[in-house]
């Protein structure tokens, strides 16, 4: 059975059932087809997306890694590793958005 991820622009990928929201595994025939995955692994695009229907909050991408066995280059198996933002880098983003209504209130 393959888990699902929805990206916040539409797009959905397929991952293999062993895999986490923080370690995303799939089998890929070409390095190109990592490249246009990797494409979609942003901040931004995280923001709003679903994995097996549940909300993703506060998950940036951190490293992809591909490897295959010495002659089948058409079985590429790559893992997208993300992590969970700190609370430090939760209290830093609610800090800019605060500083940002004080000015925009002071005018």
């Amino acid at each position: 059975m393959a888990k699902y991820l929805v990206f916040a622009d539409g797009t959905t990928e397929e991952f293999t059932d062993n895999s986490t929201i923080t370690n995303l595994y799939t089998v890929v025939n070409s390095y190109a087809a990592i490249d246009a995955m990797q494409a979609k692994f942003t901040p931004e695009n995280l923001i709003g997306a679903t994995f097996e229907g549940e909300s993703i909050l506060n998950v940036i991408p951190v490293t992809t890694v591909a490897t295959n066995d010495f002659g089948n280059e058409n079985a590429i198996t790559v893992n997208f590793q993300n992590r969970y933002k700190t609370d430090v880098e939760l209290l830093q983003e609610q800090m800019v958005e605060v500083q940002e209504a004080l000015a925009e209130l002071a005018g």
